[in-house]
């Protein structure tokens, strides 16, 4: 079962890998809703996005407004689709991220951030887990963070979890990615000059102990973040976005700056 684990020094706990799942359309359906095809006025709002889309978008052989607008939207939902701007590398998926960010309430960001960094071992540090565990809970509140899960992987756990102690970093990690706290990852090896490296490789981890390991993975972590910015502080909560950090209102003023003729010119602005 697909899930999220949440690690502190001491202990776990499990999230339903549906709400991972739940992060990452509710991102794409803030995005998509300021694009919406679907009323009556689709031409214009198809106009506001064409300039930026690459030339074999599949969305652009639609002959039909409803298609078009289902089209565009299984494109854009794809993972990884390049948007046609010059000099930016820019991809759907972190764009979708960026305009949650720029919309979104608290309980959004975190489940943005969430959805964005499991996989590489997004952490809160140990006096920020109390500030975390709170956005959780309004989340729950105000029905953000969905309250009606399956009896396992429910977000009480993580908030007992988060706000257990406060001296050591609480680390995500996906069940779909590797583990967290890996030999193979944490500790130098060579297969080709030694016949018995893995059994050496244990020995070397299993002489750690737990203690340990969880300092050697913690070390690390802190020192990819410099470059992974995977940290989640109050300090770039709302600031910090991600790849080449323009959401989708960006893009968009972009586009309007490349028009073959503006807007209004083209087919009328709605009233």
């Amino acid at each position: 079962m697909l899930r999220i684990t949440f690690h502190s020094r001491t202990n776990t706990a499990d999230l339903c890998g549906s709400e991972r799942a739940y992060a990452g359309c509710l991102t794409h359906d803030l995005t998509l809703s300021q694009i919406d095809l679907a009323n009556d006025h689709d031409e214009w709002q198809w106009k506001r996005i064409e300039p930026a889309l690459p030339s074999d978008c599949y969305a652009r052989r639609a002959t039909a407004s409803a298609e078009r607008a289902r089209m565009f939207a299984t494109w854009w939902m794809s993972y990884h689709q390049p948007l046609a701007i010059p000099d930016r590398t820019l991809y759907t998926h972190q764009v979708s991220l960026n305009t949650a960010l720029a919309l979104g309430s608290d309980a959004v960001i975190w489940l943005t951030r969430m959805h964005a960094t499991c996989e590489i071992n997004g952490y809160v540090e140990g006096p920020d887990r109390a500030w975390l565990a709170d956005i959780i809970e309004r989340g729950l509140r105000n029905g953000v963070l969905r309250s009606t899960l399956r009896e396992w992987g429910r977000w009480p756990g993580i908030i007992d979890l988060l706000r257990e102690a406060d001296d050591s970093p609480v680390v995500m990690e996906d069940s779909s990615g590797g583990s967290f706290l890996s030999m193979y990852d944490l500790l130098d090896y060579d297969e080709e000059s030694d016949d018995d490296w893995e059994a050496d490789l244990t020995a070397r981890w299993d002489a750690l102990g737990e203690d340990g390991q969880w300092d050697l993975a913690i070390t690390q972590l802190r020192e990819a973040n410099i470059v992974n910015k995977v940290d989640l502080t109050p300090a770039t909560f709302h600031t910090r976005r991600f790849g080449a950090e323009w959401n989708l209102f960006d893009v968009l003023n972009w586009a309007a700056g490349n028009q073959p003729a503006t807007i209004d010119d083209a087919i009328g602005v709605p009233t």
